[in-house]
């Protein structure tokens, strides 16, 4: 069950599972290429690549909760009916990427052992839906959603959020791509 932590700036924020934030990461690879569901936000008065995902609330029981509540809200609740098997998977394959001076996890999500079609189209839908749209969801912040490959996220890495920056780092670690930079600013 989430846990009071703090309050900054009259934001709450919550822990659970000693995490503070999470999310998930939808991924498939084609070649040698793999592919990442990104979302783009404004954040520091800048349109940045971001993942799907966000702070704890008070209601979450288990981090896993947060993940798929936060996904499923960023991409305008199209996914909701995927919920209870995404949920299952990522009990199952406990695949994740941590942050842990941010407290923060992201699942990993194959969508090859999932609806694929569904979630290929995932991003012209929801495109077509709110772009230009007057129709505003609660905690939806974005703007669009995309699939990127990891190699154009990573040399487009000054359009990444902060913790999307190091997420890249450790996706190209975990999927064994060779990395040609440093990550100064690598959060263990």
């Amino acid at each position: 069950m989430a846990k009071f932590v703090k309050k900054q700036n009259g934001t709450k924020y919550y822990e659970v599972d000693g995490y503070r934030a999470s999310g998930i990461i939808p991924y498939f690879k084609r070649g040698e290429n793999y592919y990442i569901l990104v979302n783009s936000e404004i954040r520091s008065k800048r349109k940045l690549y971001h993942f799907l995902g966000g702070k704890v609330e008070l209601k979450d029981r288990v981090i896993q909760e947060t993940a798929l509540r936060e996904a499923n809200e960023e991409s305008g609740y199209l996914i909701n009916s995927l919920v209870p098997s995404l949920y299952q998977m990522i009990l199952k394959e406990n695949k994740y990427i941590k942050i842990i001076k941010s407290k923060y996890i992201s699942f990993l999500v194959d969508i090859e052992s999932s609806v694929v079609r569904h979630w290929l189209n995932l991003p012209e839908l929801f495109n077509k839906m709110f772009k230009n749209s007057n129709y505003e969801l609660k905690h939806n912040e974005s703007l669009r959603l995309d699939w990127k490959s990891l190699n154009y996220l990573a040399s487009n890495i000054d359009k990444m959020s902060y913790l999307g920056k190091i997420i890249i780092y450790k996706l190209k670690k975990k999927f064994q791509i060779d990395s040609d930079s440093d990550c100064q600013f690598l959060d263990s």
